[in-house]
């Protein structure tokens, strides 16, 4: 049986068919409401709630919310290119991060193109450019979930218009180091547009990790590097993401390539106030990364092989178990995690970090689990 309406009949709803939907919260809001104690380890948000500043700016916003936003976020470009050095003028906000990675498919690929990527990786950009009608060269990550640069690099050929990669990777959580990102970079021909996703960009700095900026600015052809708020500062809810580009027509075609206002005052308001208030946001990012490191020692003594990891979750790899006997048994005490295909026989976990108290309830039902026979 066919579900789907028969006005869909042109190029795009062909090429959509075969694209999945992103993944809804599970279970819904409501459930949520009911039972507080259900943790959601599975989609990478914060364990610490937005900074008090933030929430005094959401209140405050909220009295003007009868006014269209600034279109520009020119309150927030200040900021970043106070921070960065970046000139405004090649900024482009959007509604997270993700909705960033589809306007650079949109404004750089096309039928017949190809654009190179590491799988697994972040699905957004590989989603954005089967919508497209370009075609998706994948490229296995290395055994330790870090992307296989060289390989990468082999993969461009005459037909590449696009070259993604995600450093730290999502979902595998490892970082690229210096040498492999001046490597791609270097690689990557001028007419090509070199994509880089650093969506947990300030865990990987914290983590000894390099800034991509500073190394495409080096780079004569062009380039985009798209970060995002929701993780690092606690706004995933916010849906606020941006990115810098090599040029400034660039930085209009991503621009053109979203809709007018879309993102909203309440939203702008509380990333400017997250910005602001660095003491905050560096909690978070220590208060994440030690935890995840805790998360991920007492794995390894239950004998799981964890993936290095300079993001807000980990991959577990089970020697024992499917992970998906892992991830029911935590499902049942309300701690959800995500088991996946890769790696090997058993798949893998893969969670996001939460408060101490999960972490000590997740070890202790792997542990149960790992006893059962």
């Amino acid at each position: 049986m066919n579900d789907a309406s028969p006005s869909l009949r042109s190029p795009l709803h062909e090429r959509v068919i075969g694209v999945p939907l992103g993944a809804p919260p599970s279970p819904p809001e409501p459930d949520l409401k009911l039972d507080p104690k259900l943790r959601r380890l599975h989609l990478n948000e914060s364990p610490l709630p937005p900074s008090p500043r933030v929430i005094e700016a959401v209140t405050a916003a909220a009295r003007d919310g009868a006014y269209y936003p600034d279109f520009a976020c020119t309150a927030l470009a200040d900021r970043l290119s106070r921070m960065t050095g970046v000139s405004k003028d090649v900024m482009t906000f959007g509604n997270g991060s993700g909705d960033l990675l589809i306007a650079a498919t949109l404004a750089t690929v096309g039928p017949g193109d190809e654009a190179v990527m590491a799988t697994p990786t972040f699905v957004t950009c590989g989603r954005g450019v089967v919508l497209t009608g370009a075609k998706k060269i994948e490229v296995p990550v290395r055994d330790d979930g870090v992307t296989d640069m060289d390989a990468m690099i082999a993969a461009i050929t005459p037909r590449t218009r696009l070259v993604y990669m995600c450093s730290p990777n999502n979902p595998t959580g490892g970082p690229s180091s210096r040498e492999e990102l001046q490597a791609l970079a270097k690689a990557v021909p001028e007419d090509v547009v070199l994509l880089i996703d650093e969506a947990y960009f300030e865990f990987g700095r914290f983590a000894g990790g390099v800034d991509a900026l500073d190394i495409v600015r080096e780079r004569k052809g062009a380039w985009i590097i798209t970060r995002t708020l929701s993780k690092a500062y606690s706004l995933a809810g916010f849906r606020v993401g941006y990115s810098y580009s090599s040029d400034k027509s660039i930085a209009e075609a991503l621009a053109k390539s979203r809709p007018s206002f879309i993102v909203g005052r309440i939203a702008l308001a509380a990333a400017c106030a997250a910005v602001d208030d660095r003491d905050y946001h560096e909690k978070i990012v220590r208060t994440v990364s030690q935890e995840r490191d805790r998360l991920a020692g007492g794995f390894r003594q239950l004998g799981f092989n964890v993936l290095p990891s300079a993001t807000n979750f980990i991959m577990a790899i089970p020697a024992a178990k499917p992970a998906a006997a892992f991830a029911s048994a935590l499902a049942a005490k309300g701690l959800l995690a995500q088991a996946m295909p890769w790696r090997g026989p058993n798949g893998a976990l893969r969670m996001s970090i939460g408060t101490a108290a999960d972490s000590d309830a997740v070890l202790e039902t792997v542990r149960e689990e790992l006893a059962k026979a």
